[in-house]
C-alpha cells in the first residue's frame, strides 16, 4: 500500500488558499499602482463560482459538462469591478491589502506547521 504524504487534501486546500491570496494581492497591487489614472477601472478577483462549486461538491471541483470548468484547481480571474464607480479608492485598497496580507500569513504559517509536523514524524520526535 502506497501512502502519498504530500498529496493530502489538507495540504492541497492550503496551497489553493495561498494561490487565492496571491492573486488577490496582484489585483490590489494593480489597483494601487493605477490610483492616479482617471481612465483606469478597478479590478478585483472573483472566486465565488469556484467556492460555491467546491462547497457543493466537497472538492476537488467537478462539473456536469466538460465546458463548465477548464482546470482542476482554483483559478480566479482579474476582472473589472462590478460594483461602485469602478474608480480606485486608496483607503479601501490599503484596507483590502492589509486584510489579504493577514490571511496570506496565516495560511503560510499553517503550511509551515504542517511541514514541521511531518519533519518531526519522520525523525521520530514528538
Amino acid at each position: 500500500m502506497e501512502v502519498d504524504i504530500f498529496g493530502t487534501r489538507h495540504k492541497s486546500m492550503i496551497k489553493n488558499a495561498v494561490d487565492v491570496y496571491n492573486k488577490q494581492h496582484q489585483a490590489i497591487a494593480k489597483n494601487i499602482a493605477n490610483v492616479n489614472d482617471p481612465l483606469y477601472k478597478r479590478v478585483e478577483t472573483d472566486f465565488s463560482n469556484e467556492l460555491e462549486l467546491a462547497l457543493q461538491n466537497n472538492s476537488p471541483l467537478k462539473s456536469s459538462n466538460e465546458k463548465h470548468i477548464t482546470k482542476p484547481h482554483y483559478q480566479g480571474t482579474l476582472m473589472p469591478s462590478s460594483g461602485g464607480s469602478g474608480k480606485v479608492e486608496i483607503t479601501k485598497e490599503m484596507a483590502d491589502l492589509a486584510e489579504n496580507q493577514i490571511r496570506y500569513e496565516f495560511v503560510t504559517k499553517r503550511l509551515g506547521r504542517m511541514f514541521k509536523s511531518l519533519e518531526l514524524s519522520i525523525r521520530g520526535r514528538l
